[in-house]
């Protein structure tokens, strides 16, 4: 029942206390009121109570003590179960045989007025109100009994609300519990008695296993936060480990499953390992052998740690406490995953090694992830990762190897590589990456291969690049601005002198002016030089020759670059393959070439070449491709070319060559 609380104006008044100011006496200038006066006028009573000296009244009050003034003879009195209050039901004041109001002590036409003690009042009359007062009481009361009826609709409503809504969360909660296993409702059960909250949303972690993990500081903060939303990634992880039978044989459930370091292993991998099933949906791996069984995640394609050993403390799955116990390694690489990278990986602190190329993963690289801090190699080539590299990088102090090639990271690099002093390779190709390339690179004593090509950096090349003596491979590849916006555009001579350098790789990258001379004690291991598409003028030296080691020079597309192939090519013996296309070579083919006894492929197309193919080409036992075609000036292949049996021989269809027909055919 709502309790109800008057309005100020019809506020309760008990008639008994004495605090109250006495009724006034009938003043000498008003007229004597008679119960049987027809010329009552109740402005005069109003107007004698208000020339009284006693304190002000409410009106309602004003109006009862005068009506007590009226004497008339008592009726017979009523059973004590017919004292009810004398309000008939549209609100007016009941009357008696007499036609006049009875009243029981006190009056009873105002709301919550008290019951009539004959004894106490010992009175043989009692006083009514005279007929145009009690018009305008029952004016009042009518007043009052709708507004406590509109009172009482109003509660009702509120009330039939209140019972609606919890009717409904009721009914939502029923349904979100029904589809619990088993194993869930003993859980329930065995935790009932636990001095603890249940929390809001996820009934899984009011267990044990729950608690621990929002108590484990090994569990990351996101996660804990994600496992009250029942529809999480991680929810739903430990939903699986909670209440799949297939977890039964670890006691992850029931009171005192804690209690021990070997469960508590247990349940962080399996949830960790879980987490990443839900997430990248293992049943769609191209190998998913073991994920989200009974078997040990150990046993789990793509995790690698100890082997488990049976029967250790009497349970089934249960593993020594060993380091090579723990997970250590995770190679999902080339298994078709989809999804966004868990942040639930981190909670395989230990691991050295996560290598996920060539997958479908997307989204940004979560920041979680940075806390692996025992991390040697982080591959994550070949994906759909966004966003920028986070500046938490720099906490991987342990990282050796890092792939970030082939995504759609953007933004400058982040300070943070300066930190990473133990880095030896680092892939950052084939991303929208900008700014200049970081001078801290140049710092890293220990960096042997650096890949940046297919960015958009800018500023050229930073000299303390001259540093790095371990430095074998550099690619900076088609990146259009990054010589372009350089104060000098010229090729670094400083590369010159790196003693590791096998590989480096600048196309496309806006070089100008001419190919550095060489020397004795140039890039001494060099083995691969890409200088294709840039701004080069002038020819190119017979002194690139010195380069004993080179196995492949490409120099195509330089539109500037132009006068006799040198005749020293011959004379590198480890020369595999020749690309000068696109040029402005002219003259003839040097026959010393031939002497170059390793060459396999030979770019001469797109020039301005003369003369007849040298026969000694065809002493050249190694060579499958030999293109020479958009050469006007050359006429004639010989024969001994022809008895190479060449896969590919392309010399235009204008040239006098009897084994090139099927080559013409096929253009």
């Amino acid at each position: 029942m709502v309790a109800y609380d008057p309005p100020p104006e019809y506020e309760h008044v008990d008639s008994d206390d004495e605090s109250l100011p006495p009724p006034p006496p009938p003043s000498s200038g008003a007229s004597v009121i008679t119960g049987s006066s027809d010329t009552f006028d109740d402005h005069d009573l109003v107007k004698s109570v208000s020339t009284n000296t006693a304190k002000p009244v409410k009106k309602w009050r004003r109006l009862k003590r005068e009506a007590e003034h009226v004497l008339v003879p008592q009726d017979e009195p009523q059973d004590e179960h017919e004292a009810v209050d004398n309000i008939n039901v549209d609100g007016s004041l009941a009357t008696n045989n007499n036609n006049n109001v009875p009243m029981q002590g006190h009056f009873r036409g105002i709301h919550n007025a008290q019951k009539f003690d004959e004894e106490e009042a010992g009175m043989d009359e009692i006083e009514v109100p005279s007929s145009s007062v009690v018009d305008r009481l029952n004016v009042v009361a009518r007043k009052y009994a709708k507004k406590k009826k509109s009172r009482k609709l109003v509660a009702l409503v509120v009330v039939g609300l209140a019972v609606l809504v919890a009717i409904i969360a009721g009914s939502i909660v029923g349904s979100s519990n029904n589809g619990r296993s088993n194993t869930a409702a003993r859980d329930a059960d065995a935790d009932a008695d636990a001095d603890t909250d249940t929390l809001p949303g996820n009934p899984n972690l009011d267990t044990e296993a729950g608690r621990f993990l929002l108590s484990d500081p090994g569990i990351p903060a996101a996660t804990k936060a994600a496992l009250e939303d029942e529809n999480s990634v991680a929810a739903q992880a430990l939903d699986w480990v909670m209440n799949d039978d297939v977890n039964v044989a670890y006691g992850l459930v029931g009171v005192g499953a804690m209690e021990s370091d070997e469960a508590k292993l247990n349940l962080k991998q399996r949830f960790a390992a879980a987490s990443i099933g839900k997430s990248f949906d293992s049943d769609g791996f191209t190998n998913s052998d073991g994920w989200m069984t009974e078997k040990d995640v150990c046993e789990w394609k793509g995790i690698q740690c100890g082997q488990p050993i049976q029967g250790v403390d009497g349970g089934a799955g249960a593993r020594n406490l060993q380091d090579v116990n723990v997970v250590g390694k995770i190679n999902l690489s080339d298994n078709n995953v989809v999804g966004v990278l868990p942040i639930e990986i981190s909670i395989f602190s230990e691991v050295t090694e996560l290598i996920l190329f060539t997958n479908k993963i997307s989204g940004p690289i979560p920041l979680e992830l940075f806390d692996l801090t025992k991390l040697a190699v982080l591959d994550l080539y070949d994906n759909n990762l966004s966003g920028v590299i986070p500046e938490d990088l720099e906490k991987l102090t342990n990282l050796s190897n890092l792939y970030l090639s082939k995504n759609n990271f953007s933004g400058q690099l982040p300070a943070a590589f300066g930190q990473l002093s133990k880095l030896e390779q680092i892939w950052i190709n084939e991303n929208d990456l900008t700014g200049p390339i970081l001078d801290s690179f140049g710092d890293m004593e220990n960096l042997q291969s650096l890949l940046l090509s297919q960015n958009d950096f800018t500023g050229g090349l930073p000299v303390n690049f001259a540093n790095l003596q371990l430095l074998e491979t550099l690619d900076l590849d088609e990146n259009r601005d990054l010589f372009y916006s350089a104060t000098d555009r010229t090729f670094p001579l400083f590369l010159l002198d790196m003693p590791a350098l096998t590989r480096l790789s600048m196309r496309e990258v806006f070089l100008t002016g001419e190919i550095p001379t060489m020397s004795e004690g140039k890039f001494p291991k060099l083995q691969i030089l890409y200088l294709d598409a840039n701004k080069f003028t002038g020819s190119l030296s017979n002194n690139i020759a010195w380069i004993q080691s080179l196995e492949r020079l490409t120099l195509s597309n330089n539109v500037q670059l132009g006068g006799n192939i040198p005749r020293d090519l011959g004379e590198m013996p480890a020369l595999k393959v020749l690309d000068l296309s696109g040029c402005q070579f002219d003259g003839e083919i040097p026959a010393k070439l031939s002497r170059a006894a390793m060459l396999e492929q030979i770019y001469l197309n797109g020039n301005y070449l003369t003369g007849a193919i040298p026969s000694e080409i065809g002493d050249l036992n190694e060579l499958f491709i030999l293109k020479f075609e958009k050469n006007s000036g050359i006429t004639v292949v010989p024969n001994e070319v022809c008895d190479l049996g060449l896969q590919t021989l392309m010399g235009g269809c204008d040239v006098d060559c009897s084994c090139c027909d099927d080559v013409c055919l096929r253009r």
